[in-house]
This record gives C-alpha cells, sequence and structure tokens, in this order.
C-alpha cells in the first residue's frame, strides 16, 4: 500500500499551498479585486498577482476614487516601497525590483522565474491610477500604434497597418 499508482494519485484531491506575504511571513488570503483574483496580505496589505491578471487590473480603476483617494493611495505607495529583497511567495526565487511599465514613480517587484508581481500596499491603485492618466493623455497617433502592436501579437507578426475610419475617443 505505500506504492500508489499514477492515476490513484491523480484521484487524490491536492492540499493546495497557500502562499506567504514575502514581508511579514504570515499566509495570504485569497479575494477579488475588480473580480480578479490576487493574494493579498492581511497584516501590511501587499498584493501577490500573476503577470496576465496584473495586466488585467492595470486597465481597471475604480472610476469612483476620489482626487483625496488617489493621492492618498500614491503616498502609501510610496511610503510602503522597501528596498529590501523579497522571495517569491510561488517559487522562492529572489524577486528582482524595477520601475514598472516605465512609470518612473512605480518600482514594483517581479519573480523572474514564475513571472509574478508582489505589489506593496497601494502600488496597485498607483498603477491604476497612473495607467488611467497616461491613457487619457494618448493621441489618435498613440492609439493607432498600440492598436497595430495588439493586432500583431494576435496575428503573429502577419498584420498590416490598415487604412479607415480613426478611432473615436
Amino acid at each position: 500500500d505505500r506504492y500508489i499508482g499514477v492515476s490513484e494519485q491523480r484521484k487524490r484531491p491536492r492540499s493546495p499551498i497557500v502562499p506567504r506575504c514575502p514581508r511579514c511571513d504570515i499566509p495570504l488570503c485569497r479575494i477579488k479585486v475588480r473580480n480578479i483574483p490576487v493574494h493579498t496580505c492581511p497584516d501590511c496589505g501587499g498584493e501577490f498577482v500573476e503577470a496576465a491578471r496584473l495586466k488585467a487590473l492595470e486597465r481597471r480603476p475604480d472610476p469612483a476614487w476620489s482626487e483625496d483617494q488617489k493621492d492618498a493611495f500614491c503616498e502609501q505607495a510610496d511610503q510602503s516601497n522597501d528596498l529590501n529583497d523579497i522571495v517569491c511567495p510561488r517559487c522562492a526565487r529572489v524577486m528582482r525590483k524595477y520601475l514598472f511599465r516605465d512609470y518612473a514613480r512605480l518600482q514594483v517587484d517581479q519573480c523572474e522565474e514564475c513571472g509574478c508581481y508582489w505589489l506593496d500596499a497601494g502600488e496597485l491603485e498607483k498603477m491604476q491610477i497612473l495607467s488611467r492618466e497616461r491613457m487619457e493623455r494618448m493621441t489618435e497617433e498613440d492609439w493607432q500604434r498600440v492598436e497595430h502592436r495588439a493586432l500583431v501579437e494576435m496575428t503573429g507578426g502577419a498584420a498590416q497597418p490598415r487604412e479607415g475610419p480613426s478611432r473615436q475617443g
């Protein structure tokens, strides 16, 4: 009975591994932010997010935020950003610090092994605010470049620039 076949092992329910906060070393809680699952620390407020989910969250700021709330999120993010190295909750590798999407005012931690991100308290909201500001400043030409880049990604490089009506924004 000590040796169980692979098919039997697959039938057994897996015990989920709960990621731990790289700052506080306590279990992270799984929550939904704007209907997207993330892991958050109930103590420090940091968030552990997969790359694809972060990309979706970046473009979904809460439209009800007041200017005072936005300022508070940005200040919280600036104060909470710790310069110490942290270890990825998923694969235990040291995470790399860098400026997210060339936002000069937002430094985040990313695991080069699994691609996940650690965001200190307020950094997700600051990212959303900066993303919204960037989109509001985009010109028609900027939007055309973004649309073309997306089309190239979807078609594997076979996309040709299209002529036609411009984007209404």
